[in-house]
């Protein structure tokens, strides 16, 4: 063998010795070996191979390496074991430079500079020290950028990243001392060994692509990755080195894009144009092709034939390089390797996740530290579902959405509310009876409506109001409404207040029976002498219009066909006691199906200002108090102001743990953006469909005002829940993170909305059935029967209102949700006594005082049974699916479901029943996958 290449000898001489005993093979080396340095090579093959786990074993490849004229760093590598061709440098070896650094021999060099192995004598430990040529040295932009080197690296700290300590001068020579790597660089290991079996060399290409994410997490860009700037130190591990044309990726010149070699240029870098992270993926393509081939992607033997080879936007064909390579990396090279960056995968841990059994996420949890946003996106494989799985969930939604529908009738309270009369019927009869009836003539200014849900005659029941002016309009511009809810600019009976001549209203039941009606007169009213008018009570309020027939001394012979309503005798005359002013009060009792009923009324000048009908049973009623109240079953309660003031405390804990996030550099600003733009983009876009009129006030002050406030708190809850999970429960932010990063159409993206889908669809189900089978049995259970959502009957564009508005409301329960979860679970640090405690928790403000014993146990386990659908879903399947599992709940309890195709409001529950099948439709369809078109695998990485 004595005409062979020095590198090919001891590649033969290690292939040769690999089956013997160690004592037969140190016989061997001995005899066969030209001197020492050829035979410490070889036995330093052999250690590494000990050390990799046969990393050297693998089929070996006899093509050549990349010439000299295509890699500027190669000519200058020697083996650092070797002496056949000494270069000693500037400093040779015992050398002490500032009395501190004792120089051991050159490492290597380069277009940045020379690189000396040293002993750091104050310290005690190895380090190479990398010193700026002398040319260069008085180059002001060489200095810059060297200098900028150690700024670079000093912020990427990773065990995949070779660390940089300091920099220095000696003699008017800058230098910078770094980690010393006991080991060789990639480019010498592939010379040698040709390639890594596939197991070595998925795991190298792991903590490549890791190394590279810590330095792209802080807007570092590597610019020149290449074999050469790679190391693995004597234990195996891989190590990025050199960042010595490294940038702040919005910082990179024009005139700098070029910089780095061209073998291992991304296509857009050696064009000038532009350098991203995709660019420095590119790079990683190329050395993973290298290292699974042992080959390089171009065969060139000059720099002029390789630039014309990448001028063809064709992807080098990886497959073809080796007969055996595996599919998967494959596609991942190939993927790697698109011209179009935006083809590319979209971070280096993506390539990761694509790899064969790779898993980024467990890496960085098993290293210790906090997982990016970026490595928690890309973990969790594909999670693609079947085909017949997808079939056979979609027809379970369809089969329970369809009994749920079916017992709409008994357990949704608009189906036996008697809502018989759509809205622009109840308005027409409204300003019928202010016309024709009340006598005010007047057309109004301005005027609005809706539904609202009272207590009355002991049961609950939706009514409908009506409100006009003469003047001005009826915009509201409060925060909240007398409901505690945000007003958007939509009025409401009662806000804004009662304050101009010619204003009233009325409370109509469902059928248009007149409940209730307030007017604040003319001031000329109150000037005229009620002894010069009568008072016409039964004109004003006939029976047909009110139900009842009054009997007074002013009218006692009432027609005979009122004899088939309730009669209710004059009781007395109390005065001026209604909330405006009057000069004549009455009030009527008497018996209907429900009770004793009561009727008051006033008037002044000729002219009724007062009306109201109630039952003995009603709160907030008596024969003393004839004021307008609140409608008892909207009037925030102690319990609904307990639970507000929790949700306050925990959004005040939220901001300052927010802070704390900021200021340590924890927080995911970017995730947290997107997240409060879609509830502020949603919640005004919901506001202009619920606002009383499209004017320049009604859209500003919703989006400035309210929207602007939920999307700063959903921010704000946002930034101080996710790195806490992300650090102690990732796997529950996967799928959200995807989401939110814009790969909606992830298959396992859809699998999490299928899910929560599914639990809200069976959750419902289940209750809808013990409904039906309880409330029969105890009767105060019908207290759980679903109510009614008012402002989705209110018109079209408050329908798509609704729609809009469930998508941030649902986010934020999800939000407040698992952040409750999180600090329960943290707190106790079991998930069985975490279930107990939440189930106590809300349980307790649940509980009513005035119901039975056994209403509530009913009400305890049917809270119960909601809370482990909810956790079971967070826990099994992450955030978006609790996101999707509570946007599912809020369509389904908004719709006023009923099986009546004549119930006007027929078609709006159906809406909702079709958004939920369609939302359930497209979700089966993309977790599918790429099995919708026959393949067996799916493409694992999102460009």
């Amino acid at each position: 063998m004595d005409d062979v290449p020095p590198n090919e000898r001891i590649k033969r001489l290690f292939e040769d010795a690999m089956g013997m005993s160690p004592e037969d093979r140190k016989r061997f080396l001995k005899s066969n070996c030209n001197d020492e340095i050829e035979r410490a090579e070889v036995e330093k093959l052999f250690e590494y191979d000990a050390i990799s786990g046969g990393g050297l074993t693998a089929e070996v490849t006899s093509e050549p390496p990349v010439t000299d004229e295509i890699t500027e760093s190669r000519p200058g590598r020697v083996p650092r074991s070797s002496s056949s061709l000494i270069d000693h440098g500037q400093f040779v070896p015992g050398t002490v430079l500032s009395e501190r650094f004792r120089i051991v021999g050159m490492l290597g060099k380069g277009g940045m500079g020379e690189v000396y192995r040293a002993d750091d004598l104050e310290l005690g430990q190895s380090v190479a020290l990398k010193f700026l040529p002398k040319k260069l040295a008085d180059d002001p932009r060489a200095l810059e950028r060297f200098r900028g080197e150690v700024r670079l690296a000093r912020q990427v700290s990773h065990p995949n990243v070779c660390r940089v300590y300091d920099i220095g001068q000696i003699d008017g020579q800058w230098f910078l001392s770094m980690e010393y790597v006991d080991g060789e660089d990639l480019s010498q290991l592939l010379t040698r060994i040709g390639r890594f079996n596939a197991e070595r060399a998925t795991e190298l290409a792991r903590q490549l692509c890791l190394g590279l994410q810590a330095a792209h997490e802080k807007g570092v860009l590597h610019r020149d990755l290449k074999p050469a700037n790679v190391m693995i130190d004597g234990r195996g591990k891989l190590l990025v080195t050199d960042f010595g044309l490294a940038e702040i990726s919005d910082q990179i010149r024009d005139e700098d894009i070029r910089a780095g070699t061209p073998a291992y240029m991304s296509p857009e870098q050696l064009a000038g144009r532009e350098v991203t992270k995709r660019s420095d993926i590119y790079s990683v393509g190329i050395i993973l092709h290298e290292l699974f081939t042992g080959k390089p992607v171009w065969q060139a033997s000059s720099m002029a034939e390789l630039l014309e080879q990448r001028k063809s936007d064709s992807v080098p064909d990886s497959s073809g390089s080796l007969s055996d390579l595996d599919p998967v990396v494959s596609r991942v090279i190939d993927r790697c390797l698109q011209p179009d960056p935006a083809m590319r995968p979209s971070s280096a841990l993506s390539v990761v996740a694509a790899l064969p059994g790779g898993d980024p996420l467990a890496a960085a949890l098993a290293a210790g530290e906090l997982p990016s946003p970026e490595a928690v996106a890309a973990s969790g494989g594909t999670g693609g579902i079947r085909v017949s799985t997808a079939v056979l969930l979609f027809a379970g939604i369809l089969i329970s959405l369809a009994v749920v529908t079916y017992m709409a009738r008994w357990r949704y309270s608009i189906n036996h509310a008697g809502v018989v009369k759509p809205p622009e019927v109840l308005v027409d009869n409204a300003r019928k009876i202010i016309r024709e009836n009340l006598g005010y003539q007047y057309e109004p200014a301005d005027s609005a409506f809706d539904f609202l849900e009272t207590m009355y005659g002991g049961g609950t029941e939706l009514r409908f109001w009506y409100r006009q002016r003469a003047t001005a309009n009826l915009q509201d511009f409060h925060f909240f409404n007398e409901f505690e809810e945000p007003t958007r600019g939509r009025p409401t009976f009662q806000i804004p207040a009662w304050q101009t001549d010619n204003e009233l209203g009325l409370i109509t039941d469902s059928t248009g029976r007149l409940r209730f009606f307030r007017a604040i007169p003319p001031v000329a009213l109150a000037a005229r002498s009620t002894d010069e008018h009568d008072h016409p009570w039964n004109a004003w309020f006939p029976p047909e219009t009110i139900g009842y027939v009054l009997l007074d001394g002013s009218d006692p012979d009432p027609r005979g066909s009122e004899q088939e309503y309730p009669t209710l005798t004059f009781a007395a005359d109390l005065g001026a006691t209604t909330p405006d002013a009057s000069d004549t009060t009455r009030i009527w009792k008497g018996q209907d199906e429900l009770g004793e009923v009561t009727v008051v009324a006033a008037a002044i000048g000729g002219r009724p200002v007062y009306f109201e009908v109630f039952h003995k049973q009603d709160p907030d009623h008596g024969e003393t108090r004839f004021a307008m109240q609140l409608p008892s079953a909207n009037r925030p309660n102690l319990r609904g102001k307990l639970l507000r003031g929790i949700v306050n405390l925990m959004i005040f804990a939220a901001g300052v743990l927010a802070w704390f996030h900021l200021r340590s550099g924890r927080g995911d600003r970017i995730g947290a953006f997107r997240a409060a733009f879609v509830v502020a983009g949603l919640f005004a876009l919901s506001s202009l469909g619920i606002a009383h009129r499209l004017s320049l006030a009604s859209a500003l002050y919703p989006l400035f005002g309210q929207t602007l406030v939920y999307a700063f708190i959903a921010w704000i809850v946002y930034i101080a829940m996710e790195p806490l999970v992300r650090r102690v429960w990732p796997q529950a932010l996967i799928t959200w993170t995807r989401l939110i990063q814009g790969n909606w159409r992830d298959p396992m993206v859809s699998r999490s909305i299928l899910a929560g889908i599914v639990a809200c669809v069976f959750l419902e189900l289940h209750n809808s059935i013990c409904f039906h089978i309880v409330s029969p049995i105890i009767p105060a259970v019908a207290d759980m029967a679903v109510g009614h959502s008012p402002l989705m009957l209110a018109g079209t564009p408050e329908l798509f209102a609704m729609v809009a508005a469930n998508v941030p409301h649902a986010i934020f329960l999800s939000f407040l949700l698992l952040f409750l979860v999180l600090g329960v679970r943290l707190a106790v640090r079991k998930n069985s006594i975490a279930f107990v405690v939440l189930v106590v928790l809300i349980g307790t403000l649940s509980i009513r005082i005035d119901s039975g014993l056994a209403s509530n146990l009913i009400l305890i386990y049917y809270i119960a049974v909601v809370i482990l659908f909810n956790i079971v879903t967070l826990i099994r399947f992450g955030l978006l699916a609790l996101v999707a599992h509570y946007l599912t709940f809020s369509m389904l309890r908004s719709a006023p479901l009923t099986l009546d195709s004549q119930a006007w409001y027929y078609g709006h529950g159906m809406f909702f029943m079709a958004l939920v099948c369609t939302l359930a439709l497209a979700a089966c369809y993309n977790a599918v996958g790429s099995r919708k078109i026959g393949t067996s695998r799916i493409s694992p990485i999102a460009p």
